[in-house]
C-alpha cells in the first residue's frame, strides 16, 4: 500500500492599501493543491502538523469576515514577524512567496526649499512597516522606539522638511539604533568623517534573576548607536558637543570576527537564546559566563547596561600557584605557598585551601568579595593538595611520603626546604643507587624478580614502606627473601603469614637463604625465642599468633617486617590489623596479589600497615577518597594513584612470563534434577520472604541476610547441605564424573570448595570409585600441610581436595594441570588465588580452570558479580573505582525471581 502523504500547513497572503490578510491552507506533501482551513479549527487542533511557528501566527491574529467567509486573519503588529521565513507562504494566485525581515531605509534629498525625507517600507500596520513587491513577496520591519523616531522624522511619506531641521535629524540618527540605512547628499555635506570603532562589545543586562548578554559593536562609541555585528546601516551617525559625525562600517569583517569569537566561547554559545540575547538563568551559569568573558578580556569590551554590576572573576591557572614544603611539626612537613592574582596581589595557600574546601564548582570567593575562577589545572592541584594535607597546631602539614606526589602535581612550582629537601635528596639517591642481589642467595632470580628486589631495597633506603602486588605465582616470596638476606645485618626480621603458608616460608628461607636463621614462634617457649632474636634471624608467625602476641611483638625492634598474603589485613577493625599497625620496624613490606578484593577500605588498611599515615585516618580516607569515588569522581582516583604509586609494584604474568603455559577458564553449567529444582525454588521463596522481613527492620540486619543467602548457595551445591532428607545434588555427581574422566586422560586435579559437607560427599564418592585423593582443610595441622603438598607433587594422588579458604593461598601445587571450583565465591580474586596454586612458576603444562555453576540458581548471579570485582582488583591503580559492598537490597536482588 502507498504511504500516506504528510499533511502540511501554510498561508495565502492578501494585501490592500491598508491591511494584510492571510488565509490558512493545508496541502499534502508533494502536491500543489491548497485547501482552505478554518481558524477556529486550527486553534483547537492538537495535530502535529500545526507547528510551533504556526501556533504563534494563530495566537497573534484574529478572524476577519470577508464576504461569507470567516477564515481570513487580520494580522496585528506581532503576527507578521511570526510568518518570517515560514516555509509555506503563498500569494493570492497560490504561487510560493517569502516573508522576510529587512532593515529600514531612510532617504534624505536636499533641495533648494528643504529636505525631502522618505522611509521604507512605507506601509504601516500597527508596529510593523511592510511592503509587497511585484512578485508578491513580503518584507517587514518591526518598529521599536528608535525606528519610530526615524519614522516620526519623515512623518508623512515625501514630506518636505525645512533646511534648519538638519541638526534635529542628526540627533535622531545619533540616538537611533543605527538600524536604518541612510542615503542621500546629507551623508557628504552634513557630518564629519570619523574612524569606526570595530571592537566587539559584550553588553550585560540584569533582568530579575536572569543575566542577559548580547554581542554588539558601537562604531562611534557611547555617543552613537549600538548594533549587532554585521547588521544595520553601513554608515552610522553620532553627535558630540553639537558636532555631527559619521563612520562607515565594515559589516562583513564584524560578522567574521564575531563568529570567530563566539566559536571560542562555548559557555556563551550554549546559553538559552531570546532573539540575539543569550540568557544565563542560574548563578553557576552566570559565573561561568563571566569567567569566560574574563578569559577573552583582550578581545572584547564588557559593558554593564542595566542592573547591578558584577566584577569579572579573576582567572587563576596552575602557573600562578607556588607551593613550599619544609620541616614542620615533628615528622610532618609544613606546607605553605600562595597564588598570585591581579596587580601583584597574593593570597596565602592556606586561605585559598580553606575557601576552596567550602566552594562549589571552580569559583572561590575571597574575604574581600573578589571571586577567583580556577582553571582546570589549578583545580586539580588544589583539590589534590586538600586531600593530602591537614591543619595541626595552626599549621598546614602533610605526611613526608606525600612529597613524591607533590612533585608530580606541582613540578617546578614546588620549593622544597629543610627536612623536605632532605627527603627529596634521599629519594633521589635511593632511586639512583644500584642494588645487587645479595651474596648467599641460593636462587637465580629472573629479570623481573631482580627488579622487584631492587624496588624493595630502594624503598627501604628511602625509609618508606612497600607493597609488592605481583600476580600470584610470580615469586614474591623469593624476591622478599633476597631483601631479608640483604638486610639481615640490620637486625631481626619478622614474617607474618597465614598458618598454612608459614611452613612454606620456613622451607624456602632454609633453601634459598641458609645464612639466615629461621625461628618459628610456636610452642611454649615462643616468648624466649622472641627475646633472643638477633641479627640475621627471621621470625615466622601466623596472623593468629600476631594477634595473641601483639604486646610482646610491639616491644621488639625489627629491621624488616613482611606481611605475606597481606589481604589478611584488609579489615582494619580486627585484632591482627591493629597488632600489625603497632609493630616497630624500620621497613615494612606487604605481599599480596589482591590488594583490593571488594572495596577501597581494604587498600587503606593494608597501606596503613606498611606506610602509616600516608592515606590519613580511616574517616578522612572515606571522606576524601572512598565516598567521592563511589559517586564516580574519577579525579579522586588519580590523586590516590599518585599517593600510592611510588610505593607499589605490580606485574602481571602476561607481562613478565612468556614461558608460562596458557591458562583456560571454563564455566560448566549444571542442569539440576526436577526434585532439586523444586527444593531450591521452595527454599528461594522462603528466603525471599525472610529478606523482605529483614528489610523492614531498623537497622537492617545484613549478617542475618547473609545467613539466609548462604542456605541458598548450599542448596545450589547440594540440597543435602541444607536438609539431610533432601535429594542428592547433581553437581557433585557431575564433579565425580569429571574427575573420573580427567584421571583416565592422565590429568591431575585440584578440587576447591567452601562447604566441608560437600567436600565430604566428594571424598566419599571418590573412594567408592577407587580414586586416591588427598585432603586439606582448616583443621589440618600446620605441620601436616607441607608433607601433604609434597606427596601430591611427588605423584601419590591424582586428586587433591582442598577447602577454598584454608588452602587457596601459599601452596605450590604445579603437579596439577586442572583446577575444579565446586562453587563460586563472592569475589573472583579468592578463586584466582586458588587456581594459581597450579598456574605458577614451575608449571610446564597448560592449566584449565573449571567452574561448576548450577543453572537457575543464585550461583549464576554471583558469577555476574565477578566482572565488577575482577576489574577492581585487576585494575587497582589504573582504573581505581569503588565497588560497593553488597547491601541488603543487593542481596534481595540476588534471590528475586
Amino acid at each position: 500500500p502507498r504511504a500516506k502523504s504528510r499533511r502540511l500547513l501554510g498561508y495565502k497572503v492578501f494585501a490592500d492599501t491598508s491591511l494584510l490578510y492571510v488565509q490558512p491552507v493545508s496541502f499534502a506533501e508533494g502536491t500543489a493543491k491548497l485547501k482552505d482551513e478554518s481558524i477556529g479549527a486550527l486553534q483547537r487542533s492538537t495535530d502535529d502538523f500545526v507547528t510551533r511557528q504556526d501556533r504563534l501566527v494563530l495566537a497573534t491574529a484574529t478572524a476577519y469576515a470577508r464576504g461569507r467567509s470567516s477564515s481570513y486573519l487580520t494580522l496585528d503588529h506581532t503576527a507578521l514577524p511570526s510568518l518570517v521565513d515560514h516555509p509555506y507562504v503563498f500569494s493570492s494566485k497560490e504561487t510560493p512567496i517569502t516573508v522576510r525581515r529587512i532593515e529600514p531605509r531612510l532617504t534624505f534629498e536636499e533641495r533648494p526649499d528643504g529636505l525631502l525625507v522618505r522611509f521604507y517600507p512605507p506601509r504601516i500596520i500597527g508596529n510593523v512597516a511592510m511592503d509587497v513587491d511585484t512578485d508578491g513577496n513580503v518584507v517587514c520591519v518591526e518598529l521599536d522606539a528608535t525606528s519610530r523616531k526615524l519614522l516620526d522624522a519623515a512623518t508623512v511619506q515625501g514630506r518636505m522638511l525645512p533646511t534648519d531641521a538638519k541638526p534635529r535629524l542628526f540627533r535622531i540618527l545619533s540616538r537611533s539604533s543605527g538600524r536604518a540605512e541612510v542615503h542621500g547628499t546629507l551623508l557628504e555635506s552634513g557630518a564629519q568623517e570619523a574612524p569606526a570603532d570595530a571592537r566587539l562589545r559584550m553588553q550585560l543586562l540584569r533582568s530579575g534573576p536572569t543575566l542577559r548578554a548580547r554581542l554588539r559593536v558601537s562604531p562611534l562609541g557611547a555617543d552613537g548607536p549600538s548594533l549587532a555585528p554585521g547588521t544595520g546601516a553601513d554608515v552610522v551617525f553620532a553627535e558630540r558637543d553639537g558636532v555631527p559625525y559619521r563612520a562607515r562600517r565594515d559589516r562583513e569583517r564584524e560578522q567574521q570576527e564575531a563568529r570567530a569569537l563566539v566559536a571560542r566561547m562555548p559557555v556563551f554559545e550554549s546559553l538559552e537564546r531570546d532573539a540575539d540575547e543569550h540568557l544565563a538563568r542560574d548563578p553557576l551559569s552566570q559565573l561561568e559566563l563571566l569567567a569566560e568573558l574574563a578569559e577573552h578580556a583582550g578581545e572584547l569590551v564588557v559593558e554593564w547596561k542595566e542592573g547591578d554590576r558584577q566584577a569579572l572573576p579573576i582567572l587563576v591557572s596552575a602557573r600562578q600557584l607556588t607551593l613550599r614544603v619544609g620541616g614542620g611539626l615533628a615528622d610532618w612537613l609544613e606546607v605553605s605557598g600562595e597564588v598570585r592574582v591581579d596587580e601583584g596581589a597574593v593570597i596565602s595557600m592556606r586561605e585559598l585551601l580553606e575557601r576552596r574546601a567550602k566552594a562549589k564548582g571552580r569559583f572561590v570567593e575571597l574575604a574581600d568579595g573578589r571571586l577567583l575562577a580556577l582553571a582546570e589545572d589549578a583545580q586539580r592541584r588544589l583539590d589534590a593538595l586538600l586531600k593530602v594535607t591537614e591543619t595541626r597546631k595552626s599549621k598546614l602539614v602533610a605526611h613526608p611520603f606525600v612529597a613524591s606526589a607533590l612533585g608530580e602535581w606541582f613540578g617546578e612550582s614546588l620549593e622544597l626546604a629543610g627536612s623536605a629537601g632532605v627527603w627529596r635528596k634521599r629519594v633521589a639517591e635511593a632511586e639512583s643507587a644500584s642494588y645487587r642481589v645479595p651474596r648467599g642467595l641460593e636462587a637465580e632470580l629472573r629479570d623481573y624478580q631482580s627488579e622487584g628486589y631492587r624496588f624493595l631495597a630502594s624503598r627501604a633506603a628511602m625509609g618508606a614502606g612497600a607493597l609488592l602486588a605481583d600476580d600470584m605465582g610470580l615469586g614474591k616470596t623469593v624476591q622478599t627473601i633476597a631483601l631479608l638476606l640483604a638486610r639481615g645485618k640490620e637486625g631481626p626480621a619478622l614474617v607474618v603469614a597465614p598458618t598454612s603458608v608459614v611452613p612454606g616460608w620456613a622451607d624456602q628461607l632454609t633453601r634459598f637463604a641458609p645464612r639466615l636463621s629461621v625461628v618459628e614462634l610456636t610452642g611454649k617457649d615462643r616468648e624466649r625465642k622472641l627475646a633472643a632474636a638477633d641479627k640475621h634471624d627471621v621470625l615466622l608467625v601466623s596472623y593468629g599468633v600476631l594477634a595473641s602476641m601483639a604486646e610482646g611483638l610491639a616491644k621488639t625492634k625489627f629491621s624488616t617486617v613482611v606481611f605475606d598474603e597481606a589481604h589478611a589485613l584488609k579489615n582494619a577493625s580486627t585484632q591482627r590489623s591493629k597488632a600489625a599497625f603497632e609493630l616497630d620496624a624500620d621497613f615494612r613490606v606487604a605481599l599480596t596479589g589482591t590488594p583490593i578484593e571488594n572495596h577501597l577500605g581494604e587498600l587503606w588498611s593494608i597501606v596503613r600497615a606498611v606506610l602509616p599515615g600516608l592515606l590519613g585516618s580511616e574517616r578522612d580516607f572515606q571522606a576524601r577518597f572512598a565516598v567521592p569515588m563511589a559517586s564516580g569522581d574519577a579525579s579522586v582516583a588519580s590523586v590516590l594513584r599518585a599517593l600510592v604509586r611510588p610505593f607499589l609494584l605490580r606485574r602481571r604474568k602476561s607481562e613478565v612470563l612468556d614461558e608460562l603455559p596458557p591458562r583456560t577458564e571454563v564455566v560448566h553449567r549444571v542442569v539440576p534434577s526436577e526434585p532439586e529444582r523444586a527444593f531450591y525454588e521452595a527454599l528461594r521463596r522462603s528466603v525471599a520472604e525472610k529478606l523482605d522481613s529483614l528489610a523492614e527492620r531498623a537497622p537492617r540486619d545484613r549478617l542475618a541476610a547473609f545467613a539466609e543467602i548462604s542456605r541458598l548457595r548450599m542448596a545450589a551445591t547440594d540440597p543435602r547441605l541444607v536438609d539431610a532428607e533432601a535429594p542428592a545434588g547433581t553437581k557433585l555427581e557431575i564433579a565425580l564424573d569429571l574427575l573420573d574422566e580427567l584421571r583416565a586422560g592422565g590429568h591431575r586435579t585440584l578440587v576447591f570448595g567452601q562447604y566441608l559437607g560437600a567436600l565430604a560427599h566428594l571424598r566419599a564418592g571418590l573412594a567408592e570409585r577407587g580414586i586416591e585423593a588427598l585432603y586439606l582443610d582448616g583443621s589440618t595441622p600446620a605441620k601436616e600441610r607441607g608433607p601433604l603438598v609434597e606427596r601430591f607433587q611427588n605423584g601419590e594422588a591424582d586428586v587433591f581436595v582442598i577447602s577454598l579458604r584454608a588452602g587457596g593461598v601459599g601452596l605450590n601445587l604445579t603437579g596439577a594441570d586442572y583446577v575444579l571450583l565446586v562453587d563460586p565465591w563472592w569475589n573472583p580474586s579468592v578463586e584466582d588465588q586458588a587456581a594459581d596454586r597450579a598456574h605458577r612458576i614451575g608449571q610446564t603444562r597448560p592449566v584449565t580452570i573449571v567452574r561448576l555453576v548450577t543453572e537457575g540458581t543464585i550461583e549464576e548471579r554471583i558469577l555476574a558479580l565477578h566482572g565488577d570485582k575482577r576489574a577492581l582488583a585487576g585494575e587497582m591503580l589504573s582504573g581505581m573505582n569503588e565497588s560497593a559492598k553488597l547491601d541488603l537490597d543487593s542481596l534481595r536482588a540476588l534471590v528475586a525471581q
